[in-house]
């Protein structure tokens, strides 16, 4: 175990390391220093990963439209094995019909990129980016009621063309 003045020095350089690329740290805390020291380490962890094209991490998927039910059910837990295979976690709304997710992850997620951590961490899809109105899941979504009132949302997507 290092000593209490060297996991303070590290801690501050974490710390400094983390201000200096734009992080935002809250005040004074009262985590003992073994526990901060854990967390900074993993949150540089993340902030030092690379990006990496999704693409380049799966195989290619059979388009959306392309199957049936039964084989699109098939291919969208191949994929989601696929991405839990590389430490990406599938987390879209569990009222999303299967077809939307399936070609969400094939169409959109899979042309992105997403941070490799090679610590063994996890990236999380929850296809959210907080803007509701243009939401793929809102109409499936149990948040958007938390954030938005119904009048309110209906108006701005309709101003954007994101209405059923």
């Amino acid at each position: 175990m290092k000593k209490k003045k060297d996991l303070k020095a590290e801690n501050f350089a974490m710390k400094a390391e983390l201000i200096a690329n734009g992080g935002l740290l809250g005040g004074k805390s009262d985590v003992p220093d073994e526990i901060e020291n854990q967390f900074l380490k993993h949150v540089l962890e993340y902030e030092r990963a690379p990006y990496v094209k999704t693409k380049s991490l799966i195989p290619e998927f059979p388009s959306e439209d392309s199957l049936n039910d039964k084989e699109l059910e098939k291919e969208l837990a191949r994929l989601i094995g696929e991405l839990a295979s590389q430490h990406i976690q599938y987390g879209l709304c569990k009222k999303l019909p299967i077809r939307i997710a399936y070609k969400y992850l094939t169409e959109e997620y899979i042309n992105g990129e997403v941070k490799l951590l090679k610590g063994g961490g996890n990236t999380f899809i929850d296809g959210c980016s907080g803007d509701c109105p243009s939401c793929f899941q809102v109409d499936y979504c149990d948040s958007v009621s938390e954030i938005w009132e119904k009048d309110e949302l209906e108006k701005e997507r309709r101003l954007i063309g994101n209405i059923k």
